[in-house]
């Protein structure tokens, strides 16, 4: 994962300055998916 996401903010930085915002938030929404996945498969306390 940290390899992915070191790929995606490299092709980000590469982008024009006018499309960096719509990189990131691609990048954020990944991430937050694949947090939410992993804390629904958590036992519940």
């Amino acid at each position: 994962m940290n390899n992915d996401l070191a790929d995606a903010l490299a092709q980000i930085e590469q982008l024009p300055l006018e499309q960096r915002a719509d990189g990131y938030q691609g990048v954020y929404d990944q991430m937050k998916t694949r947090l939410e996945q992993v804390d629904a498969q958590r036992p519940s306390a």
